[in-house]
């Protein structure tokens, strides 16, 4: 997909800085990623779309397609003030489809946080086990002596550690 960038955004004649700029990334991220070819978060994909509606997302994501939209679809989403009666717009059909992506963009930015949540959540839960098991090896060796005094959490300090340890070998 980056490579895809790359190429919209020489097409559109603009720097990879201006790009940056445009889409609110700090400075060197898009650079870096074309340059190590490596993709982008889904939240910079979705700048993208929204700051740039004639890029076509199909073209970005499936290679399908031309990369530019027509050019039906740059006008504003908002109905002219001097229409009375709202009439039924040819180019809504563009506008929707335009909507429907950047939704999908959004669902898929969403999928992958939650999978992101899930996996620390996994970790957490992991790290949880393993600190009990070390509490209770840590009781083990002082037989009950132990002060809990913790650093953060639930992790003893070192001191209280080197203590235990000191007190078993001095028995």
């Amino acid at each position: 997909m980056i490579e895809k960038i790359s190429q919209f955004i020489e097409s559109q004649g603009i720097s990879v800085r201006a790009f940056e700029i445009q889409i609110g990334a700090s400075n060197g991220l898009i650079r870096k990623a074309i340059a190590n070819e490596t993709d982008i978060q889904a939240k910079w994909v979705l700048a993208i779309a929204e700051n740039y509606p004639q890029l076509n997302l199909d073209w970005l994501f499936t290679g399908k397609g031309p990369m530019i939209r027509d050019d039906q679809y740059h006008l504003p989403l908002e109905p002219s003030a001097s229409r009375m009666i709202p009439e039924r717009d040819p180019r809504d059909v563009d506008r929707i489809k335009h909507l429907e992506e950047l939704l999908t963009a959004r669902e898929g930015m969403i999928s992958s946080l939650e999978k992101t949540i899930a996996a620390h959540e996994k970790t957490i839960a992991r790290d949880d086990q393993l600190i009990a098991a070390l509490q209770q090896q840590i009781s083990d060796l002082g037989g009950g002596h132990i002060s809990h005094t913790k650093t953060s959490g639930s992790v003893p300090s070192v001191d209280v550690l080197l203590s235990a340890s000191k007190e078993k070998h001095h028995r």
